[in-house]
């Protein structure tokens, strides 16, 4: 017999831009949080295998939960830098563990004006920019998280990462679930 109990955990997604100039060196650096869609939720309820790629766009329109798709596509990456487990807070609530994932886009990829980021899991055609599914969905913003359009020059790499915070309750779940008839409370504590 299967009884279940319900606790919440909670997710955020961070995604942090570094375009560096190939010929001088110089770097722009942008970090803002995310949206994480209905389809990420659903990704991540049914699979390990989360982020496969990025997808850059020049769209303006803010995200919502819904929405499954990113228009105006720049460019799409599946060169993955680095990935692996990211920094974690077990000393002082909120208590949470991330991983990340780092995409490149080259010189010459993905250039113009870009307002839009997403990631993506699943397939991803970086040839014709198209994508089995979308996990997360961001427009650019500034350090007071106010939306912007930055522009990535032809001689520009940018690595774009993305962290995945996982946030485990702060409190004591409880409640009360029937098994062979008998009532029976829980406690269900990180």
């Amino acid at each position: 017999m299967t009884a279940t109990a319900h606790s919440h955990i909670g997710l955020e997604g961070i995604v942090h831009f570094k375009l560096t100039n190939s010929k001088t060196g110089e770097t722009r650096q942008f970090e803002f949080k995310n949206l994480i869609l209905d389809s990420g939720l659903n990704r991540f309820a049914v699979s390990g295998n989360l982020i496969t790629g990025c997808i850059l766009g020049s769209s303006g329109t803010t995200p919502v939960v819904s929405d499954t798709t990113i228009s105006n596509i720049l460019g799409s990456s599946t060169t993955l830098q680095a990935s692996g487990a990211g920094s974690s807070n077990t000393t002082v609530l909120p208590y949470y563990t991330s991983r990340y994932w780092t995409y490149r886009f080259l010189e010459g990829v993905a250039t113009g004006n870009i307002s839009q980021v997403a990631m993506a899991y699943g397939s991803v055609n970086t040839i014709e920019n198209t994508y089995s599914g979308l996990f997360s969905l961001a427009l650019v913003r500034d350090s007071n998280s106010t939306p912007i359009t930055i522009t990535k020059l032809a001689d520009e790499v940018l690595d774009v990462t993305y962290t995945l915070r996982i946030y485990v309750p702060e409190l004591d779940t409880t409640g009360v679930t029937d098994i062979s008839g008998v009532a029976y409370n829980y406690t269900v504590r990180a």
